[in-house]
């Protein structure tokens, strides 16, 4: 029934009201009917009833809309944008480019436009083009949070994490209830390592909404990460309660199972996607690659992977195609094929982007260097709180220090911690407690001895969380190579296990590891020998300057002489010798790093001159170490 024209602004009313109150048919059908009648020309009423036609998921019947509106009105900027959606949804990228592009034309000022078109380059690919649709849009309005989310979900693809994390967090500043920016956020701080506080992260996702299906499933990524196995199997199993077909969680279920050294229960869990077909998810392809050896299914496992990444690029998301190189590296190495095995790892590094800067890198061990002089380690305040139960465990990754660590805590009187991330975060919180705008490590000029024993307790006060009654307990966190002289002020007591290995050895491991935030001079072969090179230069300056006990162990010896470096290893550590040391591979301890199969094993010295099997490719890096 068409509205004449006297009644017409009384029917907008009411169809604006019906909108408000979620009354979606009734407000279309109104809409409709002052569009049959005497406002058949009106571009505004067509303009409505396209956006309602769109809010009821009537695609085609709001582009209809839209498009009336324009003919009507050729200069209605947000008939353009919001047929520039409906052709988005189409998947008619050209032409959704297009109207965003005509609609921007006529209102520059339209921030959410430049959403809408950030969005749509992105999915195009054209990543560049999309940051700076988004950064337009915040421009505009610096208070847009889904600028800011999007922002960040494009960092995070593009692995740059600290932009992403910065952006996450403005974002949840300006919303605080959102609960997908702050589940995002929970995840890329779980890539960069920052486990409790991803953790946290997903716990208050789902005080917001107790069935998330996501924060669950990344809660049990998280832990997994940490260690605990049986509660990552518990946060996959609910993710299963509220949809049993969540293959993620199955593969989930599986990887903590793997991890726990339950093989055949964990292929066993993965059998019923085999075997109907869902194979080829890169969660299930993945999982069973990293124990498929313990069960004889390698073939099978290369297979679903190689046919996985021999999809369109777009059907694997970027993550998963990383993975699935790694992962497939591994498995060709294994076998001797490294030709393949090179050529996989080669193609995740590529994909992984690297943003480090060599240069920056250089200047921050320089800033070091210049900080942490002789002179002012002479003069510098202390922690007054004397304590032996810290022992670091330092070195580049791969060189070593997963299987030290094993080592002593096998011992009774140890507790293995892990990579722990809190010097490296007290490191980024320096300036702020020293109230001082200048960066760590320029604003030790400022510290003070309450601040060392305010850090020192809050540090050992973390290790007594983890473990109240052991004597000595391990942080191997290897980058803490960087913050010795830190380390030294704040632990005066503490002891030091610096662990080498070949160099090319160290860094093809490096370049082999899918490693997660702050590792990314990994990515390129020529940026790991800078970076090798600026490890050894810091690591002779701390032995010039530091005054704390050093032990160094080289990995090649102690796969030599495993008994005689293990008891020197626990007599470093001020131990009595206990035979469990030389049966670490027995410990039931959770290893949660990449390291956490190979110290299940008895000593083995198959990756000692690893690099040779790779010599035809080392080029690069040959010459950034200046070895011929």
């Amino acid at each position: 029934m068409s509205i004449k024209n006297t009644e017409i602004a009384s029917a907008k009313d009411k169809a604006l009201a019906l909108l408000k109150n979620n009354q979606l048919s009734e407000a279309r059908d109104l809409y409709a009917n002052i569009c049959e009648g005497q406002a058949g020309d009106d571009p505004e009423a067509w303009y409505m009833l396209g956006t309602v036609n769109g809010m009821l998921g009537l695609i085609d019947e709001a582009g209809n809309c839209f498009r009336k509106a324009i003919a009507i009105r050729p200069d209605f900027a947000d008939a353009h944008r919001n047929l520039g959606n409906v052709y988005s949804q189409q998947n008619r990228p050209n032409e959704a480019l297009e109207c965003y592009q005509k609609g921007l034309r006529l209102n520059p000022d339209d921030a959410g436009a430049y959403i809408n078109l950030g969005n749509l380059l992105q999915n195009m690919g054209r990543i560049d083009d999309a940051a700076a649709s988004f950064r337009e849009a915040l421009r505009l309005n610096p208070d847009f949070a889904i600028a800011y989310y999007n922002l960040g979900n494009l960092h995070m693809v593009q692995g740059n994490l600290d932009e992403s994390r910065e952006c996450y967090e403005r974002a949840l500043q300006l919303d605080p209830g959102s609960i997908e920016i702050r589940n995002n956020l929970g995840n890329v701080l779980k890539y960069l390592g920052w486990v409790d506080e991803a953790l946290e992260c997903y716990r208050q996702v789902l005080r917001l909404n107790p069935n998330h299906l996501g924060a669950f499933y990344n809660m049990g990524l998280a832990l997994e990460l940490r260690g605990q196995f049986d509660e990552a199997l518990e946060c996959y199993r609910q993710v299963l309660r509220l949809n049993p077909g969540h293959v993620p969680a199955i593969a989930g279920e599986a990887s903590a199972l793997a991890r726990q050294g339950k093989f055949e229960a964990a292929y066993e869990r993965l059998r019923p996607c085999l075997e109907t077909g869902v194979e080829d998810s890169a969660a299930v392809a993945i999982t069973l690659a990293s124990f498929c050896r313990h069960v004889n299914q390698c073939k099978a496992a290369i297979a679903m992977m190689e046919r996985l990444l021999g999809q369109d690029e777009h059907a694997i998301g970027r993550f998963d195609r990383i993975n699935l190189h790694f992962s497939l590296g591994k498995l060709y190495d294994a076998a001797g094929e490294f030709k393949d095995a090179f050529d996989h790892y080669r193609r995740g590094n590529t994909l992984k982007a690297s943003s480090f800067d060599c240069n920056e890198h250089i200047r921050y061990v320089d800033d070091l260097i210049d900080t942490y002089s002789s002179a002012f380690m002479d003069r510098a305040p202390r922690s007054s709180i004397a304590s032996q139960r810290p022992v670091f465990i330092v070195g580049m990754p791969r060189s070593g220090s997963s299987l030290v660590e094993q080592i002593l805590a096998s011992h009774p009187q140890v507790y293995g911690a892990g990579e722990l991330q809190d010097i490296g975060r007290m490191t980024m919180a320096l300036p702020s407690l020293l109230t001082t705008d200048r960066p760590y490590p320029q604003c030790m000029s400022a510290m003070t001895q309450d601040l060392c024993d305010t850090l020192a307790q809050r540090y050992l006060d973390r290790l007594s969380k983890l473990d109240v009654g052991a004597a000595r307990v391990t942080d191997k966190m290897p980058r803490n190579f960087l913050h010795l002289g830190l380390i030294a002020l704040l632990f005066p007591g503490a002891r030091i296990i610096h662990c080498i290995r070949n160099p090319l050895d160290t860094c093809l491991s490096c370049y082999f590891q899918n490693f997660g935030g702050g590792s990314n001079f990994a990515d390129d072969l020529s940026n790991l020998g800078a970076y090798y090179l600026q490890y050894q230069r810091l690591m002779r300056h701390w032995g010039d300057t530091l005054g704390l006990p050093v032990m160094t162990i080289h990995y090649e010896e102690m796969v030599a002489d495993q008994e005689r470096m293990s008891r020197a290893l626990v007599e470093f550590c001020g131990l009595e010798w206990d035979e469990n040391c030389l049966r670490f591979f027995e410990s039931k301890r959770a290893v949660a790093t990449a390291s956490y199969d190979q110290v299940r094993q008895p000593m083995y010295n198959k990756s000692v001159q690893r690099w040779r099997h790779y010599e035809a490719y080392l080029g690069p890096l040959k010459k950034a170490l200046a070895i011929d």
